[in-house]
């Protein structure tokens, strides 16, 4: 059996890049591929993926890498540990992995690697020192990548453009999610409403999001201060955590939006918690193909996103949702408007959403497609 050792900076439960590896590697018969997983620094202990890992069968191993980037020490021991287990693929996500994976390969002589490439990510197209350094050593080593992959379309003309990669060197393979959860119809609505401290006539405006200056939770936040003072029984929430929760908590402070805006932190039933929603919004700066957005359209939820990643390949303007320009904070406050005063807009949008992820997000598309890349660079390897 063939072996895919799958790398990645921080493996975490509830976390875009990581959930997308725990729906590729998901058990199913007759496949000609064992999984490992390996993460370059310790996740922390409510966010620790071990368990799901042993449910699918993968080994899991964790470094002990810091959290600066620059921190050499880590080769060492994954040069190690590759030479030990001689994986025939190393599947690298998100840039320190990818930088630091292909290296070690290199040196370990394994002969397939794979890049994914998760988002438009600030190092490729930001100045200063720092990025221009990281897009210099991309270039500089993408030799060693047998192939990278982008989750959007999106992602891969920002990656061709901005890290010149020549367009056969990078191919796009859409995210997915698992639709199962979303199947069930056994969400009880009333039940995770009250958990939140929500009333039955509220409508509920949701994000699901890492709270960090990517998502732009501030602008969500303004606008709920401008709708605010326009409709009552309105509610938004933002589920995860992150390093800017206490500067939002500060801002909805200031603007006396205590009663109006919720921050539950990280909750591990998305699936659930999406059933108590009526409406999401992600205001992000940047994205790749986001899954909270997928699994906010499989719930069933209209959405209101901005242009940017490959959040217009998901959410079609006017029939699943709306599509704004980053910064469009009029057209977000008019969008989230229009479907707060109308549920039958909210209703036939959240169906035509439902029907698209069922349409291009199954997660059995997402495998069958990483199979076939894995078989053909193989092939083309033993060439």
């Amino acid at each position: 059996m063939k072996k895919v050792c799958h790398l990645i900076s921080c493996l975490l439960k509830g976390d875009g890049p990581s959930n997308c590896i725990l729906t590729q590697i998901a058990p199913r018969d007759g496949s000609e591929f064992q999984y490992s997983v390996w993460s370059l620094y310790q996740p922390p202990i409510h966010r620790n993926p071990q368990a799901l890992l042993a449910g699918v069968g993968a080994d899991y191993k964790v470094f002990k890498m810091s959290r600066s980037f620059l921190d050499l020490r880590v080769l060492f021991p994954l040069v190690q540990q590759l030479r030990a287990h001689r994986p025939t693929i190393l599947h690298c996500h998100l840039v320190r992995a990818n930088l630091y994976g292909r290296v070690a390969a290199k040196m370990a002589g394994i002969p397939v690697v794979v890049n994914t490439l998760h988002n438009i990510e600030e190092y490729m197209q930001g100045g200063g020192i720092i990025f221009g350094s990281v897009r210099r050593f991309e270039q500089m080593t993408a030799r060693w990548v047998s192939k990278y992959v982008a989750v959007s379309e999106a992602v891969r003309q920002e990656a061709i453009n901005c890290l010149h990669l020549p367009p056969d060197k990078i191919a796009t393979i859409l995210n997915a999610i698992d639709l199962v959860p979303y199947r069930c119809g056994s969400i009880d609505r009333s039940a995770v409403r009250a958990e939140l401290g929500i009333q039955a006539e509220d409508v509920v405006v949701g994000s699901v999001g890492r709270l960090h200056r990517q998502k732009n939770y501030p602008f969500l936040i303004r606008m709920a201060k401008t709708i605010g003072a326009k409709l009552r029984n309105v509610r938004f929430v933002i589920i995860g955590d992150g390093e800017d929760r206490q500067s939002l908590e500060r801002m909805i402070a200031h603007f006396g939006l205590q009663d109006s805006i919720l921050l539950p932190g990280y909750r591990p039933d998305i699936p659930r918690v999406l059933g108590g929603f009526d409406i999401f919004v992600l205001p992000s700066s940047y994205e790749g193909l986001s899954i909270a957005l997928m699994e906010a359209m499989a719930a069933g939820l209209p959405s209101i996103v901005t242009d940017v990643g490959g959040n217009a390949e998901a959410v079609v303007h006017a029939e699943t949702g709306f599509v704004l320009l980053p910064g469009d904070e009029e057209g977000f406050t008019s969008s989230l408007e229009t479907l707060l005063r109308n549920p039958d807009l909210r209703q036939s949008m959240g169906r035509a959403a439902r029907e698209r992820v069922v349409k291009l997000f199954d997660a059995e598309r997402l495998t069958q497609e990483y199979v076939g890349l894995y078989q053909r660079l193989l092939e083309q390897s033993r060439r």
